[in-house]
């Protein structure tokens, strides 16, 4: 008999309540809201303009272009080539065989192009380097008109100067 009774009161608890249709949408509402921002904004759905706060539009001679204060390093697959001071960032990736697979597209026309770590699990595709910011906005522009359908991972369409660590 107790048996029975504390079933009815588990089998009463389980019922589908308006309450909990309610919750059960706002939720799925808001997964999708999440991920409709994801596909509209990047890769892991962050703005450049909060992006660890290290992103930002910067003023070069006039022309305007995204800037990284995050220094980044060559991977060790890459410790051996020849930086320059700001590299050329057109893709970012969490994994680094993409990077690297990136890289490998890319190495017909800019040959001398990279894949750099931050140090904190990202991995940022240098196509191009430069010593100075106006030669930085140069490259970039440069890649930009060479290479229209190109798809700029994790940046928000367009390439970011990173000033390399130890130049």
């Amino acid at each position: 008999m107790a048996a029975a009774g504390i079933l009815l009161l588990v089998a009463g608890a389980c019922k589908p309540t308006e309450k909990n249709y309610a919750l059960a949408y706002d939720k799925a509402y808001q997964a999708s809201q999440r991920k409709a921002e994801e596909e509209k904004t990047g890769y892991d759905g962050r703005t450049l303009e909060n992006m660890n706060n290290s992103i930002r539009r910067d003023v070069v001679e006039g022309d305007t272009i995204y800037v990284s204060t995050e220094l980044v390093n060559p991977t060790d697959k890459y410790s051996g080539v020849t930086t320059k001071r700001i590299g050329i960032v057109v893709s970012k990736y969490k994994m680094q065989t993409n990077a690297n697979s990136t890289v490998a597209d890319l190495a017909e026309r800019y040959p001398g192009a990279y894949v750099a770590t931050d140090g904190k699990g990202y991995f940022y595709v240098i196509a191009s380097g430069a010593e100075t910011r106006p030669e930085a906005v140069k490259q970039i522009r440069s890649f930009v008109a060479n290479n229209p359908d190109f798809r700029y991972m994790g940046l928000n369409g367009e390439p970011v100067a990173v000033y390399l660590s130890g130049r």
